[in-house]
């Protein structure tokens, strides 16, 4: 792997040896849950019912030794009137409701068949039945460019993680255009004069929602990490520069990140609701067909597709969202530890929509992007012949997107004085290089499926191995803000001047300078 590292721009230090043995690092963590597991604790769908009070009513979910909620209403169903408003608070109930199935995944372009709904802000709940109160919590926000995705997909279990002593919350949030549509018209139906960013308001509606309830799962609402990956990464970067998300989470996660990005403006977003309206007003709109409305969603520019354009997002209307880079600049985000980091091969997930095929669209691209400095631009990134430049257009796409914001991150989260811990995932699982999201199978334990949710090749040892790292110094992160489980030191703080971090790979090692030349460039030429 060491030779594959340093071709991809990294240089690589003293390897270090695997933990221990996979039994023995779960123990080492002092998870009160490990004796449980070692005696073949039952299968929770042997296990009885049980039982927890929310502030809406007493929900019922599966035992074992692992307790599993789901489908739990966060917030009213944002439909009718309530489409395109902030989350309202969800209606108590009466009796005990049944929280042993997931709720619908929230509306978006799917498949024949597949199902999704604008009823869908509810939460799922993971905590270890043996491991007592205060457990630390982790809220996973799942990516998907802010366009798809769902808390359910079979990668995001929560059964391995919460075994590791902690409560595991997922979700879903409002996603494209019912998640992030600007109008003027809905500035103007607005208290606060903004329109957008629904979708966040759905993330702030369920941090508030487990300061509520998480000590009723044996979670402490003092010691909440955010978590996410892509544009769930992305939505952990905007909750730091939240005022109304500051004080509720004490750490953070990102996984690819696509931050310090150019964001939307909220006169640019509302131009393009205009566009996506049609000449409809509000009314016509809100009785419009989910499905109809979906239709609207205009395409990814091909010139622009490269660039993972986002044409409903977060949008930086300095109410609800600051600009990021302005935040940042001036200290105003929420300061607290962090893991950043990325995949090696980043770029490889985004080839598929990528529209250059041949060597000349490849010249053409560059000198479109660079300009001037398309010559050194292609030094950087060569090529010699057409499946070359889709490789080296790829890669281009995986650096400007992920893996410039990661490092610039780590890098002003560390000058901010947080505790940081950058890593790079490298582990190869059936020989191919990971691309964006394969990290994810192995934080969440899910040897079944890839970080999408797609059949995967099944684990080996060395990736159960990996796994076990992974999701031991994640849930050990949430516990104390720092990775490392008690005396052990294998994953260094990150700081500027050593730019250091570890590679999860078929070993633990650490590294330097990941791309260091090529990400100083684009810095210089596109700003980024």
């Amino acid at each position: 792997m060491n030779h594959e590292l340093r071709a991809k721009g990294i240089s690589t230090a003293r390897t270090l040896p695997r933990f221990m043995p996979r039994t023995l690092r779960i123990a080492v963590s002092g998870f009160a849950v490990a004796a449980a597991l070692s005696l073949g604790a039952a299968r929770a769908a042997d296990a009885p019912p049980v039982t927890a009070q929310t502030t809406a009513g007493l929900v019922s979910g599966t035992g074992g030794d692992v307790r599993a909620f789901k489908g739990i209403p966060f917030a009213a169903p944002p439909v009718g009137p309530l489409r395109w408003k902030p989350p309202q608070t969800a209606p108590r109930w009466s009796g005990v409701r049944d929280a042993t199935a997931f709720g619908p995944e929230c509306a978006q372009p799917a498949p024949p068949g597949v199902a999704n709904s604008e009823d869908c802000l509810t939460l799922n709940v993971w905590t270890p039945a043996a491991a007592g109160a205060h457990l630390p919590v982790m809220i996973y926000i799942y990516g998907g460019g802010y366009a798809v995705g769902a808390a359910n997909s079979p990668t995001f279990d929560g059964t391995s993680l919460a075994r590791h002593g902690v409560v595991l919350v997922t979700f879903n949030y409002r996603l494209n255009v019912f998640g992030f549509l600007a109008h003027p018209a809905l500035t103007a139906e607005s208290p606060d004069r903004t329109s957008g960013n629904y979708g966040l308001l759905d993330q702030v509606a369920v941090l508030h929602w487990v300061q509520a309830n998480a000590a009723a799962f044996g979670g402490d609402p003092h010691n909440v990490t955010i978590v996410g990956e892509s544009a769930g990464a992305g939505s952990v970067s905007a909750l730091m520069t939240m005022p109304r998300a500051k004080g509720l989470f004490a750490r953070a996660i990102m996984e690819s990140a696509p931050v310090f990005r150019p964001q939307l403006k909220l006169a640019d977003a509302e131009a393009a609701g205009v566009v996506l309206a049609g000449g409809a007003d509000l009314a016509t709109l809100r009785a419009m067909a989910a499905a109809d409305l979906m239709k609207r969603i205009p395409p990814l520019d091909p010139d622009t597709r490269t660039d993972i354009a986002i044409t409903l997002g977060p949008i930086a209307d300095n109410v609800v969202l600051p600009d990021e880079r302005s935040a940042y600049a001036a200290r105003k985000e929420t300061i607290v530890p962090i893991i950043v980091g990325n995949n090696v091969n980043e770029g490889s997930f985004f080839a598929r929509g990528i529209p250059v095929k041949t060597l000349a669209m490849y010249d053409a691209a560059l000198k479109k992007r660079f300009g001037d400095a398309a010559a050194a631009a292609r030094a950087f990134y060569p090529a010699t012949d057409d499946a070359g430049a889709l490789a080296a257009e790829a890669t281009i796409v995986g650096d400007i997107d992920i893996n410039t914001g990661v490092r610039k991150m780590a890098i002003t989260m560390a000058k901010a004085g947080a505790p940081v811990y950058r890593y790079l995932f490298t582990r190869a699982r059936a020989g191919k290089l990971p691309g964006h999201s394969d990290e994810l199978a192995y934080v969440f334990n899910a040897p079944a499926v890839n970080g999408v949710g797609a059949p995967a090749p099944a684990f080996d040892a060395t990736d159960d191995d990996v796994s076990e790292t992974m999701e031991t110094m994640w849930t050990q992160f949430a516990k104390t803000g720092n990775p490392n489980p008690p005396g052990t030191d294998a994953w260094p703080a990150y700081t500027v001047a050593g730019d250091r971090f570890i590679v999860f790979g078929d070993t633990v090692s650490t590294g330097t300078a990941f791309r260091t030349a090529e990400l100083d460039f684009l810095n210089q030429t596109v700003g980024r």
